[in-house]
């Protein structure tokens, strides 16, 4: 559960801070949170991050945490740090989609 609330909080400094500084650190921490919470971090930042893309696109590397951290929230793969309930989550979407 702590998790969770340290992804909103997060998603909130991306989505509210005037300070590029501080919304580059939140994407930062977003992108390390991304491989083992995808679930969390997908639900909660997708719209925070497509923000950074479309109003931050001149700071690359603020633009290289957010596109990294989507991948990571959608990539097929599983990663070694992520849970055995979300792989297990994962194979299961996997089997309903080859129904």
């Amino acid at each position: 559960m702590h998790n969770i609330f340290k992804v909103e909080r997060l998603v909130d400094r991306v989505r509210s801070s005037t300070l590029l500084d501080d919304r580059r650190d939140a994407c930062r921490a977003l992108k390390a949170l991304s491989r083992k919470f995808r679930i969390e971090v997908g639900a909660q930042g997708m719209d925070a991050l497509c923000q950074v893309l479309e109003m931050d696109r001149r700071d690359c590397e603020i633009v290289g945490y957010a596109l990294d951290t989507l991948c990571n929230i959608m990539s097929p793969e599983s990663f070694e740090d992520e849970g055995e309930c979300y792989k297990w989550i994962r194979e299961t979407v996997r089997l309903w989609d080859t129904h």
